[in-house]
């Protein structure tokens, strides 16, 4: 048992330094206690408000202290006086837990929660109800159930469009003109946008009449440009392959990429010219950058707080000079403050992949004039060179005889032939036995294969003298043949340990040493050996070796299969025209075969381009990247290799241009792109050989019956049954143990081809076709504000789009990162099963929502299953750029390569998370509540509407019936089940089962869905109107819902930001700028200048004038359509149908209940008791109303008093919110009060908040009312301090107070005594300002006020302004003289002068406009809204003086002398509102007709 002694000790420090505040409690006799710290807003974390009030559920009297804040605790205690200190506050209640939570507690109230909700929907903008806390990271993916699905799915949507937005934008864009019609005078250009294509380039080539024959010579303009700053470095002649160039390596940045070059281009240490900027743009890892940096403060604020650069203790940073040392360190760095941060050149080095004259073939644009046919042929002569044919007989070995006996001697003798063979074997006809031997023999090394083709071009098949001699074989070596020489390694035998093939381990005799055997091993050594071509001897015929396709291709379907899934790149058929077979679209990553062509022909062109998308999908500024006629080489040689090995006709091939190619490279370059070659064609040949035979097994497969169509009819069915029997288990099991059918059992009807509806497990099959007429019907039992939707399953399966998975690349990623080998198809596969999942989920998805929504999942799953394509391909790259440290080693290993590796996987990393987040969009699409864009919008409302009603009408029957029997047994209205469970649930206090919030919430709801069938119907029966604005034109799109901007021209960025900020985005699939289409969407249009209607009037004003048309239009037809009234009834709980029952029918009169009716009359309102027999009676105080309710009568107001006390109250409530007129109270009231000013939320005010006023001054900051919003007004009670202020807003907040606590920053106005002073919160105390109560006016200027009238003086003639002689003298104009009749004055100020009225009218007083509007009685302007007369009568004075007030002895006498001037006159009193509003109905409306007589009367 802990004493609380013990406990205070545990946390004496944290009591003493008054940082953390200590809870203390007991349980039982022990004493327990735990610390708190408050959040930077000086509120509760949500976890420690749950643990608070845990503590206070175990110990009521619980206490919360801190060592500051507390009394009778200070941080000079002992520890004893800590110990009476807190049970000083345990036993006296100081300090309570409850207290405390409701202090510190940041949660809203449902009324804060809707209005917000309110104000973020107007704006266009999605609602989230969790509070915000700076130091917490909000994931728009995850949905938390802070907001609504629409809320949600609107958040989800202004991502997605301001992203599409982003991308949309173009990077580059420059105005190409003809330079000699340019001049000539004629000038003719047009803009191009950047990156473009060479087919989109020659089209405005053509257009602007550069043909290469008249004209050849362009330039550029003029430049636009989204990257700041990057078209001051360009000039008109640029050229468009660089431009182009340039903008694709932008179009490939991410956005902290991006940011960090135009930093870089205000650096500018690499901007001279474009060649410098397009390597800059390559060159970004040698620039650091700090975004939040932007002064030499901050920098050095950065290098001590976040880098410890140098390490100071906290005392002394009190007093560093962060600014001078941020200063100093930047000069050293040679670093630059920008708008984008602060950045300097970290030495690394500025690689030059650009050297100004060759850009890479990707991004070449220009079109090139026509060219004489070179000696050369490029890839599109092929085909017309002379084909080469194969000897009919093998040609003779020459072998390759080393001269001497030495073995190390003869290696090298064979070396040398053969680097002599490499440089001779780029003779066309030579190259092409090497490609055949290749084909032979792909299991061979680039050394032997070419020694194989230097002595026996024909070989088809090598093994040793021996190997030949094998009995399996029965073959053996002719007489007088010459062996091949080739190049083998050593083996040796060697004894080693004998390892159990179970168990890894070595095997041990009965000794317990290792058991060894003799194995042959292979050493790092060569020798040259002779191998002998099949042609060479003789014996049994060999079986064939390969399967040749000969002919039109055999099995030709499956071998283009296999071909399809070897291909890094997906194939289709397409027309390419101008003679082009095929192409190998790199950035798009896909293959392209003409179509026509013969099946062989296809499978040529296909593994040719296999080639180059194996080879040569490397990044386009990689400085390694192969010349095009190298990968032109490479790629023929690999087609032509693999086509020999599967036999197909190779014929057309011919390799006269590699003599040429060859030219001048040298011997590495050319061993190196035969290795390239070799491994390539082995690696084809394997992969296809695998693809082909796993089509082959699945045919074979596929051929035979599957077991269960085997099966009889009846057994069939018995098995289905059991199927149906099982889930139907599943569904009994989850409803009694969950209530209801669990997720994962759904996934399971689905899985078997079943669906669940009201209670029916039904085979999809089976479906019956649903009825269009048929109608839910409403609930017999009430349903208070739940909306009904049948659902209808969806039958047709959702078709998975698959898109193509770079299996080279994931390979590449594979080998660099693992010693394991790749298995081909396992990253499709990977990525297929993610796909494969998503389209699961969506079919779920659909067969719970509506149809509408089915297209709109589709299009997510499409979207999910391409980004997530994208997302792994990138990902591949990404791991193959560097390889892991374990399969490169430690030396020399690439750190900083390996680091820009690192950040682009986590940058990948985080777009995966994004993607992955398309799922909850999926899961909560068509979830939320019935939609404005679904076009059965409103009958589905009107059917909501008709439950909503019937559960009101169900309600009231159900309390009718309670009221009059006091028992639910027998009521017609509900079961009898239900009547027992509504009694139940029935509070002490509850006089009805179902209360009148519960009627109140469902009238709510009935008159909210009705206003959206209004809104909805209006808009559908009377519509919306577009208008046309200077440059575009702005369509009402009722069928898809939206308020659509179309601009000729793309808008500048600063319309851009304007339409942002007021709800539009863009929408690249409709071209416009649009957001739903209400009227809050023409309210937003009223603040964008760009699209003002060419009319002049606002966009309001055209929809309110076509509103209006169409109003006349409707009365002009016989139908009339019901009025219905805005305003709601007193008491929605009781309806005029209860009153008719009850016996009372006049429709003049509201019904009440008693607590209705005390309410009102509460307020002077005149209320009547109502009788069965249809007479009424006022009540005449509270013991009337209650006695007439204890009888079970009802009561009533007339509809005229209701109506205009409804319209009074809502004028002034209006009047009192607004804050001019708060302020208006609090600055000229009569009454002494105080007020809360806080800095607004917004960027202009983020350097003022929580400043001192001595650095806000030395900030050369003011105090400007403009900065601030008024917060709180309350009456300022004798004898309160500031400090009183201060220490209540920051412990006892009042309930209706909505800002933070009071702090540094914040002003604090006292009116008191007619005078008002401002305060500043300081660190210490308060600063007085009174620069804040002084309005800030614009300086102005007697030109802009002048009223275009003259006064002729004999001194001249003058412009009349309308400004005061006070502005006139602000303005440096001082009196020159008066206009003869008196009425002008003339100023002037030594070279002007003008003339002003000589009587100013007086100042107006904010406050008078209120009385003015309010005031119920005739007293001069005082300040005081509906005072009393400002003469006291006797009757008041004796009243004050009973209830201890002081009066006034004057005021008594003078009151007495008046009432006896006035004889037995009783003094004048106010009118009550009562009598006022009674007064004004008998003026203004009809007096009510054949009214029964009066109960009272008969009395």
């Amino acid at each position: 048992m802990a004493s609380l002694r013990d406990k205070v000790k545990e946390l004496q420090e944290e009591l003493r330094d008054g940082i953390a505040w200590v809870a203390f409690w007991k349980e039982g006799r022990s004493w327990n206690a735990e610390d708190f710290h408050l959040e930077m807003g000086d509120y509760l974390y949500p976890e420690d408000k749950s643990r608070l009030m845990k503590i206070r559920e175990t110990d009521p009297a619980a206490v919360v202290v801190n060592g500051y804040y507390s009394g009778y605790l200070g941080e000079n205690m002992s520890l004893d006086e800590l110990t009476a200190g807190v049970r000083h506050h345990y036993e006296n209640g100081y300090s309570n837990i409850k207290e405390f939570i409701e202090a510190h507690d940041d949660s809203l109230s449902p009324e804060e929660i809707e209005k917000g909700r309110k104000i973020a929907h107007a704006a266009g903008l999605p609602f989230s109800e969790k509070p915000y806390r700076s130091e917490e990271d909000f994931d728009p993916y995850v949905y938390d159930g802070t907001m609504s699905i629409e809320d949600y799915e609107l958040m989800q949507s202004t991502i997605e469009k301001e992203r599409s937005e982003r991308m949309a934008e173009p990077i580059l864009s420059g105005y190409l003109s003809n330079l000699g019609k340019y001049t000539e005078g004629r000038p003719a250009g047009e803009w191009v946008t950047f990156p473009t294509t060479a087919e989109h380039l020659k089209e405005v080539f053509d257009r602007i009449g550069i043909d290469f024959k008249h004209y050849e010579e362009w330039h550029f303009t003029e430049y636009q440009s989204s990257v700041p700053g990057l078209t001051e470095h360009l000039s008109e002649y640029s050229h468009p392959d660089e431009l182009n160039y340039l903008a694709k390596l932008l179009e490939m940045q991410f956005d902290d990429d991006r940011e960090k070059f135009i930093a870089a281009l205000t650096y500018g240490d690499h901007t001279d010219s474009l060649q410098d900027i397009i390597n800059l743009a390559q060159n970004l890892d040698c620039y650091w950058i700090y975004p939040a940096v932007k002064n030499e403060e901050d920098y050095g604020h950065y290098l001590v707080d976040e880098l410890e650069e140098p390490e100071l203790p906290e005392e002394a940073k009190k007093y560093f000079m962060y600014e001078e040392y941020g200063r100093d360190t930047s000069i050293n760095d040679d670093g630059m403050f920008t708008e984008r941060g602060y950045i300097y050149n970290n030495r690394n080095t500025f690689t030059e992949w650009y050297d100004g004259r060759d850009v890479p073939q990707e991004y070449r644009v220009t079109p090139q004039p026509p060219q004489p046919e070179q000696d050369v042929p490029e890839k599109a002569d092929f085909d017309a060179v002379p084909t080469a044919t194969l000897p009919a007989e093998p040609r003779p070995v020459i072998p390759i005889i080393p001269a001497s006996s030495n073995s190390e001697e003869k290696l090298k003798e064979v070396t040398d032939r053969l680097e002599q063979g490499i440089t001779e074997l780029f003779d066309s006809e030579r190259y092409t036995d090497y490609l055949r031997v290749m084909s032979k023999f792909p299991q061979y090394s680039l050394r032997n294969t070419v020694l194989i083709a230097m002595q026996a071009p024909d070989a088809s098949h090598v093994m040793g003298f021996e190997a030949w001699k094998d009995p399996a074989i029965g073959r053996h070596v002719k007489a007088n043949e010459k062996g091949i020489r080739i190049i083998a390694p050593i083996k040796v035998k060697k004894q080693v340990e004998k390892i159990d093939p179970d168990t890894k381990q070595p095997v041990l005799d009965k000794n317990g040493k290792p058991v060894t055997e003799e194995t042959e091993i292979v050493i790092p050594k060569f020798k040259v050996v002779c191998v002998y071509d099949v042609a060479q001897t003789e014996g049994k015929e060999l079986p064939t070796l390969a399967d040749e396709l000969t002919g039109d291709v055999e099995q030709y379907k499956d071998f283009f299969a296999a071909l399809e899934k070897t291909s890094p790149f997906p194939i289709a058929f397409e027309a390419l025209g101008d003679g082009i077979k095929g192409r190998c679209n790199y950035e798009e990553q896909h293959i392209a075969i003409n179509e026509g062509m013969s099946e062989l022909q296809n499978i040529k062109t296909a593994i040719h381009e296999i080639a180059h998308a194996t080879l040569h999908d490397t990044g386009i500024d990689d400085p390694e990247r192969l010349d095009r006629r190298t990968r032109e080489v490479q790629a023929e040689s690999v087609a032509y290799t693999v086509c020999q090995h599967y036999g197909l006709d190779t014929s057309d091939y011919s390799f006269g241009y590699v003599a040429g190619w060859s030219s001048g490279r040298e011997l590495a370059e050319l061993k190196g792109s035969l290795e390239t070659i070799h491994n390539a064609a082995a690696k084809l040949i394997e992969t296809i050989d695998g693809h082909f035979a796993e089509i082959q097994k699945e045919h074979t497969a596929e051929q035979e019956t599957p077991v269960f169509d085997k099966l009889p009819p009846q057994q069939k069915q018995e098995l289905s049954d059991t199927v149906k029997d099982t889930l139907q288990t599943l569904i009994d099991i989850d409803k009694k143990a969950q209530g209801q059918v669990t997720e994962s059992t759904l996934e399971a009807i689905a899985a078997q081809g079943y669906y669940y509806k009201d209670g029916q497990l039904t085979k999809q099959s089976e479906q019956p076709a649903a009825d269009p007429q048929e109608q839910p019907e409403a609930p017999k039992e009430e349903q208070t504000a739940q909306e009904e939707t049948a659902e209808t399953p969806e039958t047709s399966q959702t078709a998975a789009t698959y898109y193509t998975i770079n299996e080279a690349a994931a390979r590449r990623a594979k080998e660099m990162n693992s010693y394991s080998d790749y298995r081909q198809g396992s990253a499709t596969a990977e990525y297929r099963q993610y796909v494969d999942e998503a389209v699961q989920l969506a079919e779920r998805q659909k067969a719970r929502v509506d149809p509408m929504y089915h297209e709109k999942i589709d299009s997510l799953l499409d979207t999910y299953a391409r980004k997530l394509a994208a997302n792994m391909n990138k990902g591949y790259e990404i791991d193959a750029r560097v390889p892991s440290i374990l399969i490169a080693g430690g030396s020399n290993f690439p750190t900083r390569k390996k680091e820009k590796q690192n950040a682009a996987r986590d940058t990948n990393y985080r777009e995966w998370q994004e993607i992955q987040g398309l799922l909850d969009k999926i899961r909560s699409t068509g979830m939320g509540g019935i939609s404005a864009d679904d076009p059965n919008a409103v009958q589905k409302l009107e059917q909501k509407l008709a439950g909503l009603e019937k559960s009101q009408e169900t309600m009231k029957a159900v309390n009718a019936y309670y009221r009059k029997h006091k028992t639910l047994d027998g009521c017609p209205d509900i079961s009898p089940e239900k009547g027992q469970k509504l009694i139940a649930s029935m509070a002490s206090y509850d006089r009805v089962p179902y209360p009148s919030w519960a009627l109140s919430n469902n009238n709510a709801e009935i008159r909210r869905v009705k206003e959206r069938i209004k809104s909805l119907s209006r808009q559908k029966e009377i519509g919306y109107v577009g208008w046309e604005f200077a440059g575009g034109k702005v369509e009402a799109n009722t069928q898809d819902n939206r308020l659509q901007i179309f601009f000729e021209e793309k808008p500048d960025a600063e319309v851009r930001e304007e339409l942002k900020g007021n709800g539009f985005r863009w929408s690249p699939k409709a071209g416009a700028w649009q957001r739903q289409l209400n009227d809050n969407a023409y309210f937003a249009a009223n603040y964008v200048k760009a699209i003002a209607p060419l009319t002049g009037e606002k966009p309001t004003d055209l929809q309110r004038a076509h509103i209006k048309e169409q109003k006349q239009h409707a009365q002009a037809q016989p139908e009339e359509k019901e009025q219905t009234t805005e305003i709601p009834v007193p008491d929605d709980t009781i309806s005029r149908k209860e009153m008719q029952d009850y016996g009372y029918s006049w429709d003049g009169m509201f019904p009440l209940w008693q607590e209705a009716a005390e309410k009102l009359f509460s307020q002077d309102i005149e209320i009547f008791r109502i009788y069965e027999d249809g007479t009424e009676g006022a009540v005449t105080d509270h013991f009337d109303l209650q006695e007439h309710a204890a009888n079970g009568g009802i009561f009533g107001v007339e509809k005229e008093t209701w109506e205009a006390f409804y319209e009074y109250n809502a004028m002034k409530q209006e009047l009192r919110e607004s804050e001019p007129e708060k302020e208006a109270l609090l600055l000229y009231g009569k009454e002494d009060t105080f007020g809360i000013y806080q800095l607004a939320h917004e960027e202009r005010t983020r350097d003022l908040r929580f400043e001192p006023y001595d650095r806000l001054q030395a900030a050369g900051h003011t105090i400007d009312r403009a900065n601030y919003e008024l917060v709180y007004t309350a009456p300022l009670t004798a004898g309160t301090s500031l400090e009183d202020i201060f220490t209540r807003f920051n412990i006892d907040h009042p309930q209706d107070f909505r800002g933070h606590s009071l702090s540094v920053s914040d002003i604090v106005v006292l009116h008191q005594n007619g005078e008002n002073t401002a305060h500043y919160v300081d660190s210490i105390g308060y600063k007085e300002v009174p620069q804040f109560l002084q309005e800030q006016q614009k300086q102005l200027t007697p030109d802009e006020r002048e009223t275009g009238e003259t006064i002729r003086t004999p001194r001249g003639t003058f412009y009349v302004t309308d400004m005061s002689r006070e502005q006139m003298e602000a303005a440096g104009y001082g009196l020159h003289h008066q206009s003869e009749d008196g009425k002008y004055l003339i100023m002037g100020n030594g070279t002007r002068a003008f003339a002003i009225a000589a009587e100013q009218p007086e100042k107006a007083n904010p406050l008078k406009t209120i009385e003015d509007i309010v005031e119920q009685n005739d007293n001069n302007f005082d300040g005081l809204i509906n005072n009393t007369p400002q003469t006291p009568t006797v009757a008041e004075l004796e009243q004050k003086a009973k209830a201890g007030e002081p009066i006034s002895l004057i005021d008594y006498a003078n009151a007495i002398k008046a009432e006896k001037e006035q004889g037995e006159k009783p003094p004048e009193k106010k009118p009550s509102i009562r009598a006022q509003l009674k007064a004004e109905k008998e003026r203004a409306v009809q007096k009510k007709t054949a009214k029964t007589k009066n109960h009272d009367l008969e009395v």
